[in-house]
């Protein structure tokens, strides 16, 4: 009697072959791989094949495509892609990416009522011009001084207070008026001159003269208040100050108190506004 064993092996053998096959081909056909053993990338979905694998040409070419759609016929990347879709290597200056509605457009940002645009290489400056609507109020400011008495007998004028009665404020070009007020209560003293002794600065220009006094004769003490107006001041960095003189040997007082009271119990103030 002949054996079977070697034809049961063989049987064996085939069908060991034909289940492996079988396997390989359902986890292929479950992940649906561009290559038999590649992937797709986890951004932009392309075909990305295994290390080893080889003549895996014809699965990529869709690549090409893929990346070609992210881009304009300019070779600019979309905005829906994250790009702009524009060419600004030739920008004007001034010029922003303003979004069209379909996607960006090179423009200048445009001026309007009172509004002044500048535009510089790198740079937009947005600045006041010509006469804004009335009523409009840039700066303004109260500045009152300490509770210490101020004296000087400088025959020039020379600030009271660089600090509590002095300020910088920027005036725009649209400005019409700086408008300045002082209040003031003064001491008693003998002036061998007729000139007034306090006035403020504002914006270069000495405005609100007030306090004279008559030649030897003693200024009367009490309390005073003058207003300044300086009409279209220069634009820009401009300072405000109250200041006050005596005769270059006898001394004039202004009263900072404290605690103010009636009379010349008073502290010195020093409004100002910046309008059209």
């Amino acid at each position: 009697m002949r054996s079977k064993l070697p034809s049961m092996m063989r049987w064996g053998v085939l069908g060991a072959v034909v289940g492996l096959l079988t396997l390989c081909w359902a986890v292929a056909s479950a992940v649906v791989p561009c290559t038999p053993r590649g992937a797709a990338t986890a951004i932009l979905g392309l075909c990305l094949p295994a290390d080893t694998e080889t003549n895996w040409g014809n699965a990529i070419r869709g690549n090409f495509s893929a990346l070609d759609a992210l881009f304009t016929g300019a070779s600019l990347l979309k905005p829906l892609n994250g790009g702009t879709g524009i060419n600004g290597s030739a920008a004007a200056n001034g010029t922003v990416l303003i979004g069209n509605g379909t996607g960006y457009t090179l423009a200048t940002i445009q001026s309007g009522t009172g509004i002044l645009i500048t535009n510089t290489a790198g740079g937009i400056t947005v600045a006041s011009s010509g006469s804004p609507a009335g009523g409009s109020i840039f700066a303004a400011g109260t500045l009152t001084a300490s509770g210490t008495n101020y004296t000087t007998s400088s025959a020039t004028f020379v600030d009271v207070d660089g600090t509590n009665l002095k300020a910088t404020v920027t005036v725009p070009g649209g400005a019409k008026f700086l408008i300045v007020q002082a209040t003031v209560c003064v001491d008693s003293t003998t002036i061998t001159d007729s000139l007034n002794r306090i006035q403020i600065l504002a914006a270069g220009t000495a405005v609100a003269p007030f306090v004279y006094t008559n030649t030897g004769a003693i200024a009367i003490e009490g309390a005073y208040t003058a207003y300044g107006v300086v009409s279209n001041p220069p634009s820009g960095s401009q300072t405000i100050a109250l200041q006050y003189r005596g005769d270059g040997s006898n001394s004039f007082t202004i009263i900072a108190q404290s605690v103010e009271g009636i009379g010349r119990q008073c502290r010195p103030r020093l409004l100002y506004q910046v309008t059209n």
